[in-house]
Formats: C-alpha cells, sequence, structure tokens
C-alpha cells in the first residue's frame, strides 16, 4: 500500500511538471520568425521572401538570445516583463532598443511582437518551437 502511495506521488508530481512546462501563454521559450508586416504600408516580409530565418529565445532568468540561421548566437539581452489588464510589455536593457515600447500576445503557439508608440508599428510574428 504504501509503495501504491508514493508511485501516486511521484505520477502526480510529473504530470503537474508537464504542466507547468507547457504553459501556451508564457513567452518563455524558443521561437522561430514567420513573418514581419510593416505598419499601415500594406507590406510584409517572410523567410521565404528574404531566404532567411531567425530565431529567438527568452529565458526564465531574465535574458532574451537572437539566433541567425544556422543556430549562431547574435545577440544577448537583458529584459523585463511587465504584465497588466491592457497589455503586456518588454523592456530591454539595450542601448539601441531604449525608447521603444514593446508589446506583445500569445495565439496558439504564435507570439506577436509590435513597438506601441508608433504610429504605424511593426508586427513581428514567431511560431513556438517544440
Amino acid at each position: 500500500m504504501k509503495k501504491l502511495f508514493v508511485l501516486l506521488f511521484i505520477i502526480i508530481t510529473l504530470i503537474s511538471c508537464e504542466k507547468e512546462k507547457g504553459n501556451k501563454d508564457s513567452i518563455i521559450g524558443k521561437w522561430e520568425w514567420i513573418m514581419t508586416s510593416h505598419g499601415d504600408f500594406n507590406y510584409s516580409q517572410t523567410p521565404k521572401s528574404v531566404d532567411s530565418t531567425f530565431y529567438i529565445e527568452f529565458r526564465n532568468n531574465g535574458y532574451y538570445y537572437l539566433y541567425d540561421n544556422s543556430n549562431n548566437q547574435l545577440k544577448e539581452l537583458k529584459y523585463e516583463l511587465e504584465k497588466s489588464e491592457q497589455s503586456n510589455k518588454i523592456k530591454f536593457d539595450d542601448f539601441d532598443l531604449t525608447g521603444f515600447i514593446y508589446t506583445y500576445s500569445i495565439t496558439n503557439d504564435t507570439l506577436h511582437i509590435w513597438i506601441a508608440n508608433q504610429i504605424y508599428p511593426n508586427t513581428y510574428l514567431y511560431k513556438r518551437l517544440k
């Protein structure tokens, strides 16, 4: 009987860990770029149109990574998330990116990132990698 409780405890623990790992609303993880829509100009780019792609990764340790087509790391930045009822924001600790408010949403394993304080913001779409 004691072995049965131990086995049951282990199974429940494993199931709980799997649920945490698969949080579909979390930005944490690796993402593949699938499209950029350029504001109100009815113009977009895709990996096919530019013959390349790139990957981004958000880690639990507060770091963001940018990788090229061959999975070489191009950039490492510290980031912070701000969540509210109105929006989810990303703040990057980088001179080039200061002054921009990046907003994001996740729908069906697709990450949408856009610069909220622009009149015609670019929207970047990424697909979650398994």
